[in-house]
């Protein structure tokens, strides 16, 4: 979505996520992984406005990874660039976030808490999203896990909300854990299967299923309820 303005519940909490971490200034002195960003200059990142540092900036300088200030300064701009689908090469660096939030404030850590929370919400609303990387549910619960933010609400809301677009989204969802090799980080593949082999799940799709608007989306859907019948819930007719 290059170009596009985010949903105003999306761009509010992330508005919030900046001023937040204003305070953290990028240092001159930054470091710059040459491999990464050959020709990128600690000076120049350093004097670059902080929202208009590319997914290759963000890279350069392990974002994610980076000292703990450094990690802040450039923290909403990577769930930024993240949103607008240009943040290919940071997806596989996402997942070493994991256990660092927690040394976090409480105050930074709900930030970050409700910038997912509306991506969240936004994504259950419509379907297929528009939201870049975090366009599927799958992905937003890795982010979610990684950054030490609660997946049980998240699953909690996406079972509570009752609409077609939020059931097609758990279509995917169990797509996504049961026929892939390696979905999840163990923890987390073990929280959403639980969840998912409840009784709620078939539910949930069957209900979906029979108010379905059009064949491509009660397909899906079908084809969702057989996949959980067989694999997550053994014996259910």
């Amino acid at each position: 979505m290059p170009g596009e303005a985010l949903p105003p519940s999306v761009a509010g909490a992330l508005e919030r996520l900046y001023i937040r971490f204003a305070p953290y200034r990028c240092p001159p002195n930054v470091w710059v992984c040459e491999q990464c960003g050959p020709g990128l200059t600690a000076h120049g990142i350093a004097s670059t406005p902080l929202r208009q540092c590319d997914g290759a900036v963000l890279e350069a300088v392990h974002a994610t990874s980076a000292e703990p200030d450094v990690m802040r300064h450039f923290f909403a701009r990577v769930v930024e660039v993240m949103l607008s689908g240009q943040g290919q090469a940071l997806e596989f660096s996402l997942s070493s976030l994991h256990g660092r939030l927690t040394e976090w404030t409480a105050a930074e850590r709900d930030s970050v808490r409700e910038v997912l929370d509306a991506i969240w919400r936004e994504l259950l609303t419509g379907y297929p999203a528009r939201l870049g990387y975090f366009s599927d549910a799958a992905s937003i619960l890795n982010m979610a896990f990684w950054c030490d933010v609660p997946v049980q609400p998240l699953l909690d809301a996406l079972r509570a909300a009752g609409t077609e677009s939020a059931a097609r989204h758990l279509a995917d969802l169990l797509d996504h854990l049961l026929t892939y090799r390696e979905p999840f980080e163990q923890p987390l593949r073990a929280q959403i299967s639980g969840w998912v082999r409840q009784g709620e799940t078939g539910r949930q799709l069957r209900d979906a299923f029979i108010a379905a608007a059009d064949g491509e989306t009660a397909r899906q859907l079908s084809d969702a309820y057989e996949l959980w019948a067989a694999c997550a819930h053994p014996g259910q007719p």
